[in-house]
């Protein structure tokens, strides 16, 4: 494992991984459409540090409810790669 130090004068460009933009520009054009009433999003930097955010919608409950699932598709790609 090789680890790289970014000071805050570098550039993250280097990093970019295009499936992560794809994704979100994917949620973006739902998002314009008016399909989305509500958001829960967490990201990890390459630094390792979390970032979260969290839309004003009518229904939070509903997006606990959606995390749960998550949580469940991640353990399951977790899963699927220790096959």
């Amino acid at each position: 494992m090789v680890l790289k130090v970014v000071t805050k004068t570098e550039s993250w460009k280097e990093f970019v991984d295009q499936s992560i933009i794809d994704l979100l520009e994917d949620a973006l054009a739902k998002a314009k459409t008016g399909e989305f009433k509500g958001v829960a999003l967490v990201a990890e930097t390459k630094d390792e540090m979390l970032y979260s955010y969290v839309s004003a919608t009518s229904d939070r409950t509903f997006l606990m409810g959606a995390l749960d699932r998550v949580k469940h598709r991640i353990l399951m790609q977790i899963h699927n790669e220790e096959l």
